[in-house]
């Protein structure tokens, strides 16, 4: 991998990973990893830095910072992070970003877990989530619509990925090792009914099924009180 965003934004450099001290350096980068393989106008850019007012030289300063991080990842060149009519483009590998590594690792763990091949599922599913860097991507990178949204695309693959893995985890027959795992998910996810469901297949598994109707009682109480709702047909 060459770039890191599922936490915050840090590049290869020297076979080590940096951070990007500048925070409108970070900002171009993220969006252009955001958007890896598109172009992306200058004035996307701008308005990305600059959200409130641009100054006069924006223009200018964005062809510095990208100069800057051109330099930061060994592409004096131009021929990674290449510049376009009215804007930019990063080109980068299948797995040169981290973001897209973790969703082909997710979609393979999840094929193999359609195919009943659960250890193999759980192993793919592991690398996916290793590559986080904590619970939230982008982390330090300035808060926008852009950058909330996909914050946010990210961390629900990484709790669906999650539930896959742990799914996985079930078929391999370790139940008593995922309970802790998902009760503590619950604690931050109480409205997640897969993840009530997993918990309530797990204890019932380990020959608790008194615990197991306890989590459903738990987990209807809880969806009732924060959506004045039953739980699904297919949680009850």
């Amino acid at each position: 991998m060459r770039f890191r965003i599922l936490g915050p934004v840090e590049v290869q450099v020297d076979g080590g990973w940096s951070s990007i001290g500048a925070t409108k350096w970070r900002t171009v980068l993220a969006v252009l990893l955001l958007r890896a393989g598109e172009v992306v106008l200058t004035d996307q850019l701008i308005s990305e830095v600059w959200p409130e007012e641009a100054p006069p030289t924006a223009v200018n300063l964005i062809s510095v910072y990208v100069l800057r991080l051109r330099r930061l990842i060994g592409d004096s060149d131009g021929q990674i992070l290449v510049t376009r009519p009215r804007g930019y483009q990063l080109l980068a590998g299948p797995d040169d970003i981290d973001a897209q590594r973790f969703t082909r690792l997710a979609a393979e763990g999840r094929a193999a877990l359609s195919a009943g091949d659960s250890p193999r599922a759980a192993e793919l599913l592991s690398e996916a989530l290793g590559l986080w860097q904590g619970n939230r991507a982008l982390t330090d990178v300035p808060d926008s619509e852009r950058v909330s949204a996909a914050a946010s695309g990210l961390e629900e693959a990484r709790i669906a990925a999650l539930e896959l893995r742990i799914n996985a985890d079930l078929g391999c027959g370790r139940q008593a090792q995922v309970v802790a795992e998902l009760r503590s998910l619950l604690a931050e996810h109480r409205l997640r009914e897969g993840l009530w469901a997993l918990l309530m297949r797990a204890l019932y598994s380990s020959g608790r099924q008194a615990e197991a109707l306890e989590a459903f009682a738990q987990a209807r109480e809880v969806i009732a009180d924060e959506l004045g709702a039953d739980p699904s047909a297919e949680l009850q």
